[in-house]
């Protein structure tokens, strides 16, 4: 996903110390939310990001990211019951300056990673979630294996449906 840096944003990265703020926009608990990865409220674009306990592990590769939080009521019950699935997900980078004011522009921030939730489990009293880019899951294919039992697949455009997905089989390319 290539980006292109404001001189303002370039300016605060080759600083002295630059405060990274990430912002998630999330489908999780069955509503929006706004949650920031800081310790106090986020304005941004006019719109509230409220701090949280999250913790972004990582977007390695630019496709995906790992995200864990406290297990709320609400999050538990979506993970258990499984009704996160599709759940969209945007992940922000505002570089800031230690001494910035946490009210940014939408020119501010950067679009790291627009993506969909593909995982979530509790772990402990957490709640683990992975995300990954939307236009990474039309191109891969079912995350089933198949072991020497299961060796014959159906004919290219077969439909399957399985937990309010649907899948259809293409030929190899």
């Amino acid at each position: 996903m290539p980006r292109v840096l404001s001189d303002a944003q370039l300016a605060n990265v080759q600083g002295p110390s630059t405060r990274p703020v990430y912002l998630v926009d999330w489908e999780h608990s069955g509503v929006q939310e706004l949650i920031a990865c800081t310790s106090g409220d986020v304005i941004y674009d006019s719109m509230t990001f409220v701090a949280g306990d999250l913790r972004l592990n990582g977007i390695p590769n630019g496709r995906s990211a790992r995200l864990s939080m406290p297990a709320s009521a609400a999050r538990a019950a979506e993970t258990i019951s499984g009704s996160w699935r599709q759940g969209l997900c945007k992940i922000y980078l505002i570089p800031a300056l230690p001494d910035d004011e946490m009210n940014f522009a939408a020119a501010d921030g950067i679009l790291v990673l627009d993506g969909q939730i593909r995982t979530s489990s509790i772990e402990t009293d957490n709640i683990s979630v992975t995300v990954e880019h939307i236009a990474a899951g039309s191109r891969l294919s079912p995350r089933h294996t198949f072991d020497a039992v299961c060796n014959h697949l159906p004919a290219a455009g077969t439909v399957i449906s399985w937990e309010g997905d649907t899948v259809v089989l293409e030929p190899p390319r």
